[in-house]
């Protein structure tokens, strides 16, 4: 399976999208397409896409002073949105948990990455991106927006991991694992984000998106607030289709994704 991020094709050449989006199927057995602009999520239905559910995006205002400052917030009411930002940001969730830690992974680090990485449970029917050290050196790598990866620890051990990019004024986490189903674990690995991105300076808010139920949880339990949907279809060549996809912002453009303009979602 990929995950068809963009394609494009000239407006007087009607059916040529179309064309190269067939092309493309022809090279795999599956299509995912998460977002899109309104015009995509007509078309694809017709083409053998089916709705397989959403992500919901998430946001956490750290700063909400240097928003307010900042030249590129569209608000037409900046004084409310910092009023309201800065009570949003006092009812969030900073202390970390005893026994909870990161520890940093440079790419020379990045030989074997020990601890769980997500999986599919037996059972789920759930598609799962791989993650392995050559994608993470790869995303590790990019000269578009500073990238870090942390292990989770409790206690000392592996439990997890931590993706993070630094977009313009924006932490992104790009990705985040952590083995429990347990929300109020989701929550502690959520709290070790918002901290890691408040030690730097310049960050004013931390974003993210989730598709499950102890993620959304645990996301609320921390301070975020939902900020939106991102629907997701996929066409498969023999008509099976998993129940979810655990979808993060990595499997897309949007842990990089920027013109060097802020554009806050709180």
């Amino acid at each position: 399976m990929i995950h068809l991020i963009d394609w494009v094709a000239r407006p007087d050449n009607p059916g040529a999208g179309i064309a190269l989006l067939k092309r493309i199927e022809q090279m795999v057995d599956g299509v995912l397409v998460a977002g899109g602009s309104e015009m995509t999520r007509k078309i694809l239905p017709a083409l053998g896409f089916r709705d397989i559910g959403k992500a919901s995006s998430f946001a956490l205002p750290l700063r909400p002073l240097a928003m307010l400052l900042d030249g590129s917030v569209n608000s037409w009411k900046p004084v409310a949105r910092f009023a309201r930002n800065m009570r949003w940001k006092m009812r969030a969730r900073t202390r970390i948990p005893k026994g909870w830690s990161l520890r940093r992974q440079l790419p020379g680090d990045l030989g074997i990455i020990p601890g769980p990485k997500p999986g599919s449970q037996p059972g789920a029917q759930q598609a799962v991106f791989e993650w392995k050290a050559p994608e993470i050196a790869l995303f590790l790598e990019c000269p578009v927006a500073t990238s870090e990866f942390y292990l989770v620890l409790r206690d000392g051990l592996p439990i997890g991991y931590l993706a993070l990019t630094l977009a313009v004024n924006q932490c992104r986490i790009a990705d985040a694992w952590v083995e429990s189903r347990e929300s109020e674990d989701w929550s502690a690995l959520y709290t070790l984000a918002v901290r890691q991105a408040l030690a730097h300076r310049h960050v004013a808010e931390i974003v993210t998106v989730a598709g499950t139920k102890t993620e959304i949880r645990a996301l609320e339990q921390t301070g975020f607030k939902s900020r939106g949907e991102v629907p997701m279809l996929v066409w498969s060549r023999d008509g099976t289709l998993p129940q979810s996809i655990r979808y993060q912002l990595i499997n897309g453009d949007g842990a990089w994704l920027n013109d060097g303009r802020n554009a806050f979602w709180t």
